[in-house]
């Protein structure tokens, strides 16, 4: 009886310092807070041929739907090949926190956003 005691608390301690580290990582990959009247970006530069957006994309996509970060992705198209601009274009469609737009219309594109969310 001793050793099946030993072996739940052993379980127990275990499940415990999992979750301290999972808590900590959670805390290391979300260094950034939108402060009071605040709204974060992240803006992707894309140009040529970019394999790795969707996987980008998803990541960012991730940390939002788990509470670990609260902002849009907008990815600027600088001369991305039509395969890659289709790909975004699917992105942006599925995913209401990821928009696309031309880098050259990024700035105006910023403040149509900031007068949305005003």
């Amino acid at each position: 009886m001793g050793t099946f005691f030993e072996f739940i608390i052993t379980v127990l301690i275990s499940f415990l310092v999992i979750l301290v580290i999972w808590l900590i990582y959670g805390r290391l990959i979300t260094p950034v807070k939108a402060g009071k009247g605040e709204k974060l970006y992240i803006v992707v530069c894309a140009s040529g041929s970019t394999p790795d957006l969707s996987q980008t994309a998803m990541g960012v996509r991730w940390l939002v739907k788990n509470g670990r970060l609260d902002t849009d992705l907008i990815i600027a198209d600088s001369g991305m090949d039509a395969e890659s601009r289709k790909m975004a274009e699917i992105i942006a469609r599925d995913c209401s926190e990821i928009k696309l737009c031309d880098l050259s219309e990024l700035e105006a594109f910023l403040a149509s956003e900031r007068r949305n969310n005003a």
